[in-house]
């Protein structure tokens, strides 16, 4: 009974062994990873985006291809004329071991360039992002998707989906249209009204004073801001209570997408403060959303 419980776990022992020796090693398997972005979820197109994509790959690069499988239609023939390879046109691949205009035709966005056989790539999607959609016109919500698709020497496949979506920065339509407003003495209200749409959504926005290049700033005026935000500027949010003040939105503004502002009743306090005498001042306005995108336009204020 000893000698047949012996050769039992004997046995055990040498399938346990067979077993650790078959595991797969993975230590050699190619990997991708994204640092500011490791869900490689969808990602805004932004000022300070950063879309380094990092390819380790120990058996080395077989072959690299990026098929751009969502875009503007109109953005389509920036990308196809630059692809050598005929049959990679219409469906957008960019194949980056076979084709060489890809990287020197989006500089930037391949490093090394010679990927072939590589052990280590860096794919950097903004640098290729911002010279496909340079000087063009981008709809809010535009998207683009890549499809990463490598294969290296010992035949391990690897796959990942890079996905970006456009939001358009603020937009103001003014009422007046001429976004001028002219004091005069026998004149209290002064009609305005600006219409703000931010998709990216507010994160700040600043009203400074300053005279413009033909006249000098409204003196009384001046002073009368200065006294009030104690500056030439006021950061509605920041400055809530003084923007209060002044018959100004405040914090409440704060991460909305669109918003109206009145103001009649600031302008109306402003021309009972302004000394006159042809004075010129522009009220210049800056809004940034919370993607970094800015806006800057202004008002002219005129006193007679």
């Amino acid at each position: 009974m000893m000698k047949r419980t012996v050769l039992l776990l004997a046995a055990a022992l040498v399938v346990l062994g067979a077993c650790k020796k078959t595991q797969p090693d993975d230590s050699n398997k190619p990997t991708v990873a994204w640092e500011a972005n490791p869900s490689f979820d969808l990602m805004e197109i932004g000022v300070n985006m950063d879309a380094k994509v990092s390819l380790t790959v120990p058996e080395g690069v077989e072959s690299l291809v990026v098929r751009i499988t969502e875009i503007p239609t109109d953005l389509r023939g920036i990308v196809k004329k630059e692809i050598s390879i005929s049959g990679n046109k219409n469906d957008l691949i960019m194949d980056l071991v076979s084709d060489a205009n890809i990287a020197s035709a989006f500089s930037g966005f391949v490093s090394p360039r010679q990927v072939s056989a590589a052990k280590s790539v860096t794919l950097n999607f903004t640098p290729l992002l911002y010279k496909i959609a340079e000087g063009q016109l981008l709809n809010n919500d535009d998207r683009f998707t890549f499809e990463l698709t490598m294969l290296d020497a010992a035949e391990n496949k690897l796959a990942k989906t890079i996905r970006f979506r456009w939001t358009s920065g603020p937009e103001i339509t003014w009422t007046p249209k001429d976004k001028k407003v002219v004091f005069k003495a026998d004149t209290e209200e002064y009609p305005c009204k600006l219409a703000i749409v931010a998709p990216g959504r507010i994160e700040s926005l600043v009203l400074s004073f300053e005279g413009t290049s033909e006249q000098s700033v409204d003196a009384g005026l001046m002073a009368y801001i200065k006294k009030v935000a104690g500056g030439n500027a006021i950061d509605l949010i920041a400055q809530s209570t003084v923007a209060q003040k002044l018959s100004l939105p405040g914090a409440e503004i704060k991460s909305k997408t669109a918003l109206e502002i009145d103001l009649k009743t600031f302008l109306g306090n402003l021309s009972l403060v302004a000394d006159g005498n042809g004075s010129s001042t522009q009220m210049k306005i800056v809004i940034v959303d919370e993607l970094g995108k800015s806006l800057e336009d202004a008002l002219t204020i005129e006193a007679e």
